[in-house]
């Protein structure tokens, strides 16, 4: 979209700017697309893994009509997205239109369920009320079959591998070929997830506390070799990659396949009645938090927590956290609960890991949110689905779009009038003749009125940004999706740049650092309120009085509009400091001015001591011992930092922690010492030094690491 008025650009010589041009052709800013996400869960080990690049920032191109959604979920196969509805409505519409596919919707029974879509097979699947019916990819019967009661199966699908069909029903696991015969059944307990597939296997959740696993060819169950699996009962179906099985229940439990035995277990956000799957993908296990509302990430591996993680919280503490992750390169995405936002982090081992960098409203009356509805990444779409809301098609940035649309002012970005010019695309249809529009994406109190290519409108009061929805009726009734295009309603449109300068005020003491952060950003605010960071930018930092006066450093701003700079305090007194840039205008662009006061280091600690001064410690436990910090007159000092001093050689014997701690309104500070490795028939004999930043003396502790007998 285009700025409508009074923004300069920045000099660049047309040399360098085609130069770049061809670097970035040849980077790998382009993004990857065109994957299938043909289940839910994506393949049969239920990875919740894209292998596309996904780019921000993303765009609403396009959201259904159809709000009958509870629980269900969407799939996308060779550029079609399917999806359910809880009546049993099987929907179709071509993903880079939006446009329905001839022949649908179709009816089944009434599901909460997935569809499934074999391309290869042509044929797509719907597991509902006792029965798995299979249609062509033109929407006519293929065949169904009886397979027993399916339970709820909340956002689950069937599972197809090697052009057979897996599901749970009726209490047993089944596998059907495309032709609808059924190569085997075999009991299996649990009839509301889905299986998952590693190799020659087939794994299952018994929803009862076991882990089952069969033969994939034959159907018999594996009695042997750890399995099943006693675990803690759920009702959230596996994953299995990577000769390992992951399981969400009060925690999340990795196993190995090829024995059952546990690996490793770890907390993830509290228990709840059903349960997100784990999403896996480079070596990292995601999974939602029911009660913090938190992404997690732990090592595959090892199920340590990967840095960054656990996320901030996602929602607004409604609860229903349910919805499974899906991960594309380096981003995941996440339907939080009854935020109704569509939420994107940055993945595990990037540079932004754990952070949320994109959100995403989208729009329902029914308040369970997205409940365990989940995200789903197929040719450069990112799709989201929530109770009540339908499904949301979100383009990721370079992905083209050639369906019907609305542009207002022919896409510029702000207007300083309240008055809009829609131009109004019916796409390929050319039997609609009328359409609605609203700034509310569910046309509360909005009428149909006669199609027209263009059409004046006002904006509604009130600076900020606007969104303005359409959707289409032909001649024969049929709703189109629902489009969409924002602009900025503002009383001036031209872009101005600003820097802000952090900490306001600070104290330290002479000898330590300081450091202050700019963040340069433009003035006009995005969708979520805030304002645009604007990376690349050189920033001076200037001490322009005080004890340091004349000192002065330079930073560029990331990608979060953010520079640094950091001094030492040499001098007692108060500085104040400025910061600046040049901005897209060629004018300095001054920073508010902060303040940094240094004070004399004198020492206020007199004595330390520790209590008891002796410990006696056996092998392998523990005891604690108190630093008392007292100042003049002997009067106890508070916030005093005592760290523990412990010599090299000693390192392998003793532990201490934490490794410092503040001292409270008595002057004590608590530290814990373990013996560590003295075997069960050696001693050792250990001193360690507590120290305060400033005095001289230290607390002496001697510690003897006594002998324990054998058990």
């Amino acid at each position: 979209m285009k700025r409508n008025k009074n923004y300069k650009r920045r000099n660049i010589k047309m040399g360098f700017l085609i130069s770049m041009l061809i670097a970035v052709l040849f980077t790998v800013s382009v993004p990857v697309m065109a994957s299938d996400w043909p289940m839910f869960r994506n393949g049969a080990s239920n990875s919740g893994t894209s292998d596309e690049t996904i780019l921000l920032p993303l765009k609403e191109q396009w959201h259904s009509s159809a709000p009958l959604v509870e629980e269900n979920g969407a799939v996308v196969s060779k550029g079609v997205a399917y999806m359910l509805s809880r009546d049993g409505t099987l929907y179709a519409f071509k993903v880079s239109t939006g446009d329905a596919i001839p022949g649908f919707p179709v009816t089944t029974a009434a599901t909460f369920s997935t569809p499934a879509v074999d391309a290869v097979n042509g044929k797509v699947y719907v597991l509902a009320s006792s029965t798995l019916y299979a249609f062509n990819l033109d929407g006519t019967s293929a065949w169904t079959a009886s397979v027993g009661a399916t339970g709820t199966n909340y956002n689950q699908s069937p599972v197809i591998d090697d052009g057979f069909v897996y599901i749970k029903a009726g209490n047993n696991l089944q596998k059907y070929n495309s032709s609808g015969v059924s190569q085997w059944s075999s009991a299996a307990a649990g009839i509301s997830t889905q299986p998952a597939i590693m190799g020659d296997s087939v794994y299952v959740n018994s929803e009862g506390g076991l882990i089952e696993k069969y033969a994939k060819s034959t159907g018999v169950e594996v009695i042997a070799g750890g399995f099943p699996i006693s675990t803690v009962a759920s009702q959230s179906s596996i994953t299995a990659v990577d000769g390992k099985i992951f399981h969400k229940a009060d925690m999340v439990y990795a196993y190995k396949a090829s024995d059952g035995s546990l690996i490793w277990s770890a907390a993830a956000g509290g228990n709840s009645t059903y349960y997100d799957s784990p999403a896996v993908a480079n070596g990292v296990v995601y999974v939602y938090g029911f009660s913090d509302e938190k992404l997690y990430a732990f090592d595959e591996n090892t199920g340590a927590t990967m840095g960054g993680f656990p996320s901030v919280p996602l929602s607004n503490g409604g609860g229903r956290n349910w919805s499974s992750p899906a991960v594309a390169g380096d981003k995941v995405f996440v339907g939080a609960a009854t935020s109704q936002k569509l939420k994107v982090l940055g993945a595990a081992g990037s540079a932004d890991a754990g952070k949320v960098l994109a959100e995403h409203l989208t729009f329902s009356n029914d308040p369970q949110g997205f409940d365990l509805c989940s995200p789903v990444i197929s040719d450069g779409v990112v799709f989201a689905m929530l109770d009540g809301g339908g499904l949301y098609a979100f383009f990721s940035s370079g992905t083209v779009w050639t369906g019907g649309a609305v542009k207002i002012n022919d896409g510029d970005e702000c207007t300083e009038s309240q008055t809009v010019t829609l131009a109004l695309d019916r796409g390929s249809n050319d039997k609609v003749d009328q359409m609605i529009i609203s700034e509310d994406p569910l046309f509360t109190g909005a009428t149909f009125e006669a199609y027209a290519t263009t059409k004046q409108w006002t904006l509604s009061a009130g600076f900020g940004i606007k969104t303005v929805y359409v959707q289409f009726k032909d001649t024969s009734g049929f709703l189109s999706n629902v489009f969409n295009d924002q602009i900025e309603y503002a009383e001036s449109c031209a872009i101005s740049e600003s820097i802000d300068l952090t900490p306001l005020t600070a104290s330290n003491k002479v000898g330590t650092q300081h450091t202050v952060t700019a963040k340069v950003h433009d003035n006009q605010s995005t969708e979520s309120g805030k304002y645009k960071p604007i990376e690349g930018i050189e920033v001076t930092f200037n001490i322009i009085s005080g004890p340091h006066v004349g000192l002065t450093g330079t930073d560029t701003t990331d990608s979060n509009g953010e520079a640094t700079f950091t001094y030492t305090g040499t001098k007692a007194g108060t500085d104040t400091l400025e910061a600046s840039f040049v901005d897209s205008d060629d004018n300095t662009k001054k920073s508010n001015q902060v303040t940094k006061t240094w004070v004399s280091g004198g020492c206020k600690a007199k004595s330390i001591i520790a209590s008891p001064n002796l410990l006696k410690i056996k092998a392998r436990k523990s005891r604690d011992v108190i630093i008392i910090v007292k100042g003049e007159g002997g009067h106890p000092l508070k916030g005093e930092t005592v760290r523990p001093i412990i010599k090299d050689r000693d390192k392998d014997f003793v532990l201490v922690s934490p490794a410092h701690n503040v001292t409270d309104e008595k002057g004590m500070a608590r530290f814990t010492v373990t013996c560590w490795k003295v075997g069960f028939n050696e001693r050792a004999n250990v001193y360690i030094n507590f120290k305060t930043d400033c005095l001289k003396r230290s607390a002496i502790l001697q510690v003897m690491l006594g002998e324990m007998p054998p058990p």
